[in-house]
């Protein structure tokens, strides 16, 4: 393993080879392991049928973490570390984007505490309490807790004369969403473990505290196996998805306080002559997770999962799951890699990327018919495709489609942020929320080429040549 590749903890990867097939998905360190683990949630086409097609693997790392991003953010948190460049930590470079602010307002924030903190960034990098995290799964093999996540990296403890403190003993509750981050749903406060639980051996615990600033690690244990935290958090997963984290305590106590409790207010919508009770849940309680969970991922399957390619694993470690691939290189056991896991019991409920994709029969490997259509005796009439691999093609290169269905991301977003605006609900407006929900799948359109699901009575407010993309949710 080279050196560089020594200071990375984990690695977005591609895998392909006659013996595995085709996978992808996160490889993060394992202690007690020499081989990596490849769980079967990883494997995204079969293995060839082929007997001698041959043992070679081909791995390819697309992204390795800490990024250099984070790597220069936990060296400015550190107290003990080197700085970084000066240039790494421009102000401008470190605000939250705009749909970041614009949730965290609407959740209860004020303003002018956004403001504030922007302006702390701008006199001082060193107070920088956000960061884009890597969502990775509990190395541990599940003895983190089903409702903690676990942050490796220090600080400085401002309560203790600036000593450098682990992260996780300073920081006991984060702000964590992910982009698109439209719905309230989108983001939740979650607890950061802090000390190590009896289950858990001393070995395992210094593991996890002695990987690199840039991961937020997700439990695979208890609840989350019907319900991964992670995809409570935006619907995300843990095949290379990054989390928005945010510890700055100004922003976070008006979040805590709006998700203890419930509030009740009466609005008169825009949309409806009908006074209506709106229940606002921030950090959606049990009963909101589920019924938001029901609305958005019913038989129709209208869920979106917008910064993944694929299925991708959700939750899990590899454990001691499935086939091992040797490494290109020896190393110690600490060295090597284990995959994310999606087949953790429950999770057979949660909808896959590739469930809400309009269907395409993919030809298995090694069959002599393997690019031709599945009927041998049907012929395509005139300008049908011939196999799916053209339909395939002519999907990805029909530009003016690509051109409207990006208008219409715009659009969608757009109209997101004007109806709740003009709301009283704000982003909590029924309407607004739809909209944001429609511009997630917007996104899905591009690369899957489905249909946007957006109430019929919306439908109106966009232009007539974008309406194509639309069916009634």
């Amino acid at each position: 393993m080279s050196r560089p590749s020594k200071r990375k903890d984990s690695f977005q990867v591609r895998i392909f080879g006659p013996c595995v097939g085709i996978a992808k998905g996160m490889l993060i360190k394992k202690i007690g392991i020499t081989k990596i683990q490849l769980p079967p949630s990883m494997i995204k086409v079969p293995p060839s049928k082929v007997s001698d097609g041959g043992t070679w693997v081909s791995l390819i790392a697309t992204s390795a973490q800490p990024s250099r991003s984070s790597e220069y953010l936990g060296r400015k948190l550190d107290p003990d570390a080197k700085d970084p460049p000066k240039a790494s930590m421009d102000p401008s470079k470190w605000r939250l984007r705009e749909m970041y602010q614009r949730l965290i307002v609407g959740l209860g924030v004020p303003k002018n505490v956004i403001q504030r903190y922007h302006r702390g960034i701008k006199r001082n990098p060193g107070g920088i309490q956000h960061a884009h995290l890597r969502g990775v799964c509990d190395p541990t093999g599940g003895l983190i807790p089903a409702d903690c996540i676990f942050i490796p990296g220090f600080v400085k403890d401002i309560g203790d004369d600036n000593m450098r403190r682990m992260f996780c003993s300073v920081h006991k509750e984060v702000f964590v969403t992910r982009s698109p981050c439209m719905e309230p749903s989108d983001a939740k406060i979650i607890k950061v473990l802090s000390l190590r639980p009896e289950a858990m051996p001393q070995e395992s615990w210094d593991f996890l505290c002695n990987l690199r600033f840039g991961h937020i690690v997700f439990p695979t244990a208890g609840d989350s196996a019907s319900n991964p935290l992670c995809f409570q958090v935006g619907e995300g997963d843990l095949d290379g998805d990054d989390y928005l984290v945010v510890w700055n305590e100004d922003i976070i106590e008006p979040l805590k306080q709006a998700s203890h409790s419930c509030l009740e207010q009466k609005f008169h919508q825009k949309e409806s002559s009908e006074k209506e009770t709106i229940r606002f849940f921030f950090v959606p309680a049990k009963e909101f997770i589920r019924g938001h969970f029901r609305d958005t991922v019913s038989a129709s399957a209208s869920s979106t999962l917008a910064a993944a390619e694929g299925g991708g694993a959700r939750a899990g470690a590899a454990g001691s799951m499935s086939s091992s691939l040797n490494r290109a290189s020896s190393g110690d056991a600490g060295d090597a890699y284990a995959g994310t896991c999606t087949n953790q019991p429950g999770t057979e409920a949660l909808p896959s990327r590739t469930s809400l994709m309009p269907e395409i029969k993919v030809p298995e490997c090694g069959t002599e018919a393997a690019l031709v259509e599945e009927d041998v005796g049907s012929k395509p009439t005139s300008g049908e495709p011939s196999s799916w691999l053209e339909a395939a093609q002519e999907e990805m290169l029909d530009l003016s489609k690509l051109k409207s269905s990006s208008m219409l991301i715009g659009r969608l977003y757009g109209l997101c942020k004007k109806t709740a605006a003009e709301s009283r609900a704000g982003i909590f407006s029924k309407d607004a929320c739809s909209f944001g929900r429609a511009y997630k799948d917007s996104i899905d359109s591009v690369k899957h080429g489905n249909k946007v699901r957006l109430p019929g009575h919306l439908h109106n407010k966009l232009p007539e040549n974008l309406r194509q993309h639309l069916e009634d949710a």
